[in-house]
C-alpha cells in the first residue's frame, strides 16, 4: 500500500457532495487525490468519481481555455508564458536608456517582472508608484486592465514626478507590447475569468473549499468571491488530537550544518530500521542551496552502495520535492552542447567532455574520441573556432585512410575489416558529419523564427547519431520527454514575432532549460525531502525540519527594489518587511508542529566560526541536548554524538570479506621488437626514466600524456620554437662571429626584426583572429630585444663559426633507437667543438651530474655525436634566452677559458668527475642503465626527488603515489610477506 501523506478524513463529506476544492500547488493536490484513492481502495470500492480538486494555476488555466473555446471573451489573448513575459521585459529595459547602462539587465528584468505581477495581484496600477509610496490623489487602486489603443493603459503626460520611477514608462511600454501580441498574463486571466463570473457568463459555484492557502493577495480574494458566494478556508493540519502526550516536538543543535543533515539522515534510518512502513519527512528552508549535499549524505547513510559501479539504478528510498535545472541533467547538458557546434568558437574543455557523452555516436568509438581529444588539447586553447575542429577531423580522416589503404581484394574471399580499416570508417563518419551539420545551417538564412532554429537543430542532432546508441534508462527517457516539452515553450516565442540569430537562438534555449526544473517521476519514497512551502499541508509520522537557527528563521525581509517601500508595507505585500516575515514563518512553524507526531527543530550551532542560536520561533520546544541520553523518542543527542555513515562501514565490509591480491606493479613487460620500432620520444624517455620509471612506463609506453593549460596567446612551447627558429636563420646568414661583429646595429636590428616577424606570422595564419596586430608587434618587440641581447653576448665569446644548426640525426643508444635533433654546434678557432642548447626557461648544469641526470639531453646527443661522427665534443652548453637573464652556462674540457663554461676539473661541484673524458664515460654508464632499465620493463614507483613529482600531476591518478604510504602500512601490518 502508498504511504499516504495525507489526513482525507475531513474533506470526505466536501468531496462527496461535489465541493470545488482549491490548491496552492500541484504537489498537496496530488497527496490529496492519492490518499482518496487509498481511502476508496480500503473500502474495496472497485470505481469512484474523481474528486472536483485542482491546483488553482491548473483550474484557471482549464477555466480561460473554456472561455477561449465558448468564445466568452470580447478581446481574446494569449495566455503569456513565465519566459516569454521576462523576455519582453528585458528588451524593454535594454532599449531604454537607463537599463542599456546596466551591467546585469536580466536582474532587473526579473525584478520588473515581479514588481508588474505585484501590482496586479494587489490590485494597483503605476499611479501607485508615487515617490512616497501612497497613491496619487488623482487616482484609486483599479485593477489592471488589458490596455488597447483606443484606452491607453497610461496616459504619456504622466506627472513629472511620477517619472522618477522608472518602472512607470516600462510599464507602459510592457502593456502596449502585450497588446501588439494579443497575449495576456497569468492575473489577466484572473480578471478575465473574474468577469465571466460576475457577468453570469459563467454560473457560481455552490461552495468553494480553499485548503492549504496561508497567504491570499487580493486579487485572488475577489477570484474566490465571484466564483462562490459560500468561499471557505481549511488549514491542512488539525489541532484536535493534541492531548498531551500525543505529539512529542524536540529540538537539536548540531556542531555545523553538515552535521544537522547528517544527523537527519541517521535518525531516518533508524527509525526505518525500526518501523519500514513510517513516513518521514525531512524539512529544509533553503533546500535549493543544500540539495546536492544532502543528497550526498543521505545516499551515504541509507544506500552506501548505490555510488558503486557495479550497481543497477534503482530507486533511493527519499525523494526530493526540488528538482534540479533542466539544463544540468546530463541528456540535456550534453544536447545543449552538442548544439554549440553552430558557433563560431566553442569552449574547448567542453567540447573535450562532450566526446566521451554516451548521447553523442562518438562515445562508442573510444580510440578515436581520444585521439581527437589529444589533438584538441594540444592546442592550448581555452576556445577553438568550430572550424578548427572540422579542420582536425580531416586531416585525421585522410591519415586514417592512407594507414587503411586497401590491397588487392581476392575474388570470392571476403575478409573482415581490419581495426585501420574500422577507424578510417570512424574517422570519415565523424568528418562527414560535422561537415553536413554545418552546411544544413549555412543553408538557411541568419535570421529565423524560434521553431525554424528548432527544426534545424533537430536535424542536425539526428545527424550526430543523438540521443546514442545504447538504450535509455527511465530517468533518461523522461529527459527526452522534458527536453521535447522545452521546444515547446520556446516555440512560445514567435507570439512576439521576433527573429533570432543562431547565437542568440541557442542562448535563448539554454536559458529557458536552466529556468526549467526536472523531477524524476519515482515510486513513493518512505522519506520525502521537501522545501519549506512544498511541506505544507502534508502529513507524516515523524518530521525533521533542518535549518531553524536566528539567522535563517524567519527568512530576511527581502522588498522588491523597484516598488516604493512605504507602499509594500502598507499594502503587506510578500517578503516586505520583517513583521510580515514573522507571521509568514510563524504560521508555516504552527503547521510543521502538527504536521506528525514526532517533530524535530534543528538547528547549526555554528556557521564557519559564528555562533548561532535557535530561531525565537522554535526556541521554547524541549532541546534534545538537555534530555538524559536515551530518552526521547530516538535518543537524539547520543545519536548526533555517534553519527556514522553507512559508506565507511560499508567500505571496511568489503575489506573483511574480500580477498585482495598483491600485484607487484615495479616491473613490466620487457620492450619487444615490435614495440620498439614505434616507439617515440628521444631523450625525453631518458629525462622520464631518470625522474621516474613509472612516470617514463606511463608517458612511453602506455601512452599517457600531459596536458598543457590553456593559454592566453602564444604558448610557451610556440614562444619557444619562434625564438629556436629564429636564431636559426640569422646564423645561417651570419655564420661566424666575425660576420656578428662586421654588422652595423641598424643592419642586424633588420635582420633579427624581419626573421622573427617571418616565423610570428606563420603561427598568424593559423589562427588569425586570436592574434591580434598589435599583440603580434608586442610579441616581436620582446623576442627581437631578446635575440639581441643574447647576440651582444656572442660578440663577447672567443672567436667560432656555426658549423650545424638544427642538425637531425638518427642513433641506437644502448639499443635504444632515437631521433635527435642538434639546436646548435660551434666550432672554435682551435678545431674544439661545443653543443649548444637553446633554453627559454632558467637551466642548471647541476641537472647533469649524480646519478641519474635530470637533463640528459646534451650529454646524449655529445655521446651520440660522438659515436657517429668520430668527433670528440668538447663542451656542451645551454644557451639561456629569456627575460630574467642572459647567459652561457655550460661544462667541458676546453684548451682555453670561455664565459660561461665551467672546465671540467671544478666539475666536482657539479656531482661528476674531474676529467672530462671521465666526464663522458661517466655520462655514458649512467645513460645506458636509464635505456637498459626502461626497455627491461622498470616502471617502480622511484621519484629521485619528491619536488619532482610536481612536474606529473596529470598521472597521479595512473602513478597513485598518494597510496604508497598505505600501501607499505598494509604490507608491514601483514608481516611484510608481499
Amino acid at each position: 500500500m502508498p504511504i499516504s501523506l495525507f489526513n482525507i478524513q475531513p474533506l470526505l463529506k466536501s468531496i462527496d457532495d461535489r465541493v470545488l476544492i482549491l490548491t496552492p500547488n500541484s504537489r498537496l493536490k496530488n497527496k490529496l487525490i492519492e490518499s482518496y484513492n487509498q481511502h476508496h481502495q480500503q473500502l474495496g470500492t472497485h470505481a469512484w468519481e474523481s474528486p472536483r480538486v485542482y491546483s488553482l494555476s491548473e483550474w484557471l488555466a482549464e477555466q480561460y481555455q473554456l472561455l477561449l473555446d465558448r468564445a466568452g471573451l470580447e478581446t481574446p489573448a494569449s495566455p503569456a508564458s513565465e519566459f516569454v513575459l521576462q523576455r519582453l521585459w528585458l528588451e524593454i529595459i535594454q532599449s531604454d536608456a537607463v537599463g542599456a547602462e546596466l551591467i546585469n539587465p536580466h536582474r532587473l528584468a526579473s525584478d520588473a517582472q515581479a514588481a508588474y505581477r505585484t501590482l496586479q495581484r494587489w490590485n494597483l496600477d503605476s499611479t501607485a508608484l508615487s515617490g512616497d509610496g501612497t497613491l496619487l490623489p488623482t487616482q484609486a487602486p483599479t485593477t489592471i486592465s488589458d490596455p488597447t489603443p483606443e484606452q491607453p493603459a497610461e496616459a504619456d503626460s504622466a506627472p513629472p514626478e511620477a517619472e522618477a520611477n522608472p518602472l512607470r514608462r516600462w510599464i507602459r511600454q510592457f502593456e502596449a507590447a502585450l497588446t501588439q501580441h494579443q497575449l495576456c498574463t497569468p492575473e489577466q486571466v484572473q480578471q478575465h475569468i473574474m468577469a465571466c463570473y460576475h457577468g453570469g457568463v459563467i454560473p457560481q459555484e455552490p461552495k468553494l473549499l480553499l485548503l492549504g492557502f496561508d497567504d491570499i493577495p487580493p486579487l485572488s480574494q475577489s477570484l474566490f468571491d465571484a466564483v462562490s458566494a459560500q468561499v471557505l478556508q481549511q488549514a491542512t493540519f488539525d489541532t484536535s488530537d493534541d492531548s498531551p502526550g500525543l505529539r512529542s516536538h524536540q529540538l537539536l543543535g548540531c556542531p555545523s550544518q553538515l552535521d544537522e543533515i547528517r544527523a537527519a539522515a541517521c535518525w531516518a534510518q533508524t527509525i526505518l530500521a525500526d518501523n519500514p512502513s513510517a513516513s518521514i519527512g525531512i524539512i529544509a528552508p533553503n533546500l535549493g542551496q543544500i540539495r546536492h549535499t544532502v543528497e550526498q549524505v543521505f545516499v551515504e547513510v541509507l544506500e552506501p552502495q548505490f555510488a558503486l559501479p557495479e550497481s543497477a539504478r534503482y530507486t533511493l528510498p527519499f525523494n526530493f520535492s526540488a528538482g534540479v535545472p533542466l539544463g544540468g541533467v546530463p541528456l540535456v547538458h550534453d544536447t545543449l552542447a552538442l548544439l554549440q557546434l553552430n558557433l563560431y568558437r566553442i569552449n574547448t574543455e567542453n567540447l573535450i567532455d562532450l566526446l566521451t557523452s554516451p548521447f553523442w555516436s562518438i562515445a562508442d568509438h573510444l580510440g578515436e574520441s581520444e585521439a581527437l581529444a589529444q589533438q584538441l588539447k594540444k592546442l592550448q586553447r581555452a576556445r577553438i573556432k568550430t572550424s578548427q575542429l572540422r579542420q582536425i577531423c580531416h586531416r585525421q580522416t585522410v591519415n586514417a585512410e592512407e594507414l587503411a589503404a586497401p590491397s588487392r581484394p581476392v575474388p570470392g574471399i571476403t575478409e573482415p575489416p581490419s581495426a585501420s580499416d574500422q577507424s578510417a570508417a570512424v574517422w570519415q563518419w565523424l568528418d562527414q558529419t560535422l561537415q553536413h551539420i554545418e552546411s544544413l545551417r549555412r543553408q538557411r538564412p541568419k535570421l529565423l523564427s524560434p521553431g525554424q532554429w528548432l527544426e534545424l537543430f533537430e536535424a542536425q542532432l539526428r545527424h550526430l547519431g543523438w540521443p546514442g546508441s545504447r538504450r535509455l534508462d527511465s530517468n533518461e527517457y523522461q529527459q527526452v520527454n522534458q527536453w521535447y516539452q522545452l521546444q515547446e515553450k520556446f516555440c512560445q516565442l514567435e507570439t512576439t514575432g521576433k527573429l533570432l540569430t543562431c547565437d542568440e537562438a541557442l542562448n535563448l534555449l539554454t536559458q529557458l532549460a536552466g529556468s526549467e526544473h526536472f523531477q524524476a517521476q519515482t515510486p513513493e519514497s518512505p522519506v520525502q525531502i521537501l522545501g519549506i512551502l512544498e511541506g505544507a499541508g502534508l502529513q507524516f509520522s515523524h518530521c525533521w525540519v533542518l535549518g531553524m537557527s536566528q539567522q535563517s528563521w524567519p527568512p530576511a525581509p527581502e522588498p522588491n527594489p523597484l516598488l516604493p517601500l512605504n507602499l509594500q508595507r502598507q499594502q503587506g505585500m510578500p517578503h516586505a518587511d520583517a513583521d510580515r516575515e514573522l507571521a509568514f514563518a510563524e504560521r508555516l512553524t504552527q503547521g510543521y508542529l502538527h504536521c506528525a507526531q514526532h517533530v524535530v527543530f534543528s538547528y547549526p550551532c555554528f556557521d564557519s566560526d559564528t555562533p548561532l542560536q535557535p530561531s525565537a520561533l522554535v526556541k521554547d520546544i524541549t532541546s534534545a541536548n538537555d534530555l538524559a541520553a536515551g530518552s526521547g523518542d530516538t535518543a537524539l543527542q547520543n545519536l548526533c554524538g555517534s553519527m556514522t555513515t553507512g559508506w565507511p562501514d560499508y567500505i571496511q565490509q568489503i575489506v573483511n570479506h574480500q580477498q585482495l591480491e598483491w600485484v607487484n606493479t615495479g616491473a613490466g613487460p620487457a620492450v619487444t621488437p615490435e614495440e620498439l620500432a614505434h616507439l617515440r620520444g628521444g631523450s625525453q624517455i631518458l629525462k622520464n626514466q631518470a625522474i621516474s620509471p613509472s612516470a617514463a612506463f606511463a608517458l612511453h609506453r602506455l601512452g599517457a600524456q600531459r596536458s598543457d593549460p590553456p593559454a592566453l596567446g602564444f604558448t610557451p612551447m610556440q614562444r619557444g620554437q619562434i625564438l629556436h627558429d629564429a636564431l636559426s636563420d640569422i646564423w645561417k646568414v651570419l655564420v661566424d662571429q666575425d660576420t656578428l661583429l662586421t654588422q652595423s646595429d641598424d643592419d642586424l636590428k633588420s635582420l633579427v626584426s624581419s626573421r622573427v616577424q617571418e616565423h610570428l606570422h606563420r603561427f598568424r595564419k593559423r589562427e588569425p583572429d586570436f592574434f591580434g596586430e598589435n599583440y603580434v608587434a608586442l610579441e616581436q618587440t620582446r623576442q627581437s630585444q631578446l635575440i639581441l641581447r643574447w647576440l651582444e653576448l656572442e660578440k663577447q665569446r672567443p672567436a667560432f663559426t656555426v658549423v650545424a644548426n638544427e642538425e637531425a640525426m638518427t642513433a641506437n643508444f644502448a639499443g635504444l633507437p632515437l631521433t635527435l635533433r642538434l639546436d646548435r654546434m660551434d666550432k672554435l678557432k682551435d678545431g674544439e667543438l661545443i653543443l649548444i642548447d637553446y633554453k627559454t626557461g632558467s637551466p642548471n648544469p647541476k641537472s647533469w651530474g649524480g646519478e641519474r641526470p635530470d637533463e640528459p639531453q646534451l650529454p646524449l646527443y655529445c655521446l651520440c655525436y660522438l659515436k657517429d661522427q668520430a668527433t670528440d665534443i668538447n663542451a656542451v652548453v645551454f644557451a639561456q634566452v629569456n627575460a630574467k637573464d642572459i647567459a652561457i652556462k655550460g661544462l667541458g674540457g676546453l684548451s682555453a677559458e670561455h664565459p660561461g663554461i665551467l672546465s671540467a676539473d671544478k666539475a666536482d661541484a657539479l656531482e661528476l668527475p674531474t676529467d672530462w673524458q671521465l666526464i663522458r664515460e661517466y655520462w655514458q654508464q649512467q645513460l645506458e642503465m636509464l635505456a637498459t632499465t626502461f626497455l627491461q620493463g622498470d616502471c617502480s614507483l622511484d621519484f629521485k626527488s619528491p619536488s619532482l613529482k610536481r612536474f606529473y600531476e596529470d598521472l597521479g591518478p595512473i602513478l597513485r603515489w598518494q597510496e604508497e604510504d598505505f600501501v607499505r602500512e598494509s604490507l608491514y601490518a601483514q608481516g611484510g610477506q608481499h
